[in-house]
């Protein structure tokens, strides 16, 4: 994964940025709303990380190679997304009291990183945020 924080004097980054990332490391379940979504590198693997102090100095090393490298992170988002080109259901504005559930095709991802999606009725949107959507990741 690729993630950006923004330069003060970048017009390439100025629209977003980081305030965390977490890595799931020797967690063994999960409860709650993500106990069907997260993963730990534990459950993947098997193992227990032992030396978890390396595995975040080679995290924040990879993290700096890609956040300085040339390359287009949404173009990389595409080459290893399965959603563009399918139907996915999702949840609109999950937890609210005008939740409601919604078939949506995926046509594309803009340049800034959205979800570009048809309705049924044949309207467009681009998804900007995971907290106004709860995506079934089943599709």
């Amino acid at each position: 994964m690729r993630y950006f924080v923004p330069e003060p004097d970048s017009s390439r980054w100025n629209t977003a940025c980081i305030v965390g990332i977490g890595v799931n490391i020797n967690q063994k379940e999960f409860h709650g709303d993500i106990k069907d979504k997260a993963i730990s590198l534990s459950m993947v693997t098997g193992r227990k990380k032992e030396y978890i102090e390396k595995f975040y100095q080679e995290y924040i090393k990879e993290f700096e190679n890609e956040y300085f490298s040339e390359s287009n992170i949404v173009d990389e988002w595409k080459k290893h997304t399965r959603m563009i080109g399918k139907y996915i259901t999702a949840k609109e504005r999950p937890g609210q009291d005008d939740e409601k559930l919604v078939k949506v095709f995926v046509e594309d991802m803009t340049d800034q990183g959205y979800l570009k999606v048809k309705y049924e009725d044949g309207s467009l949107r681009d998804w900007h945020s995971r907290t106004l959507i709860d995506i079934d990741l089943d599709y």
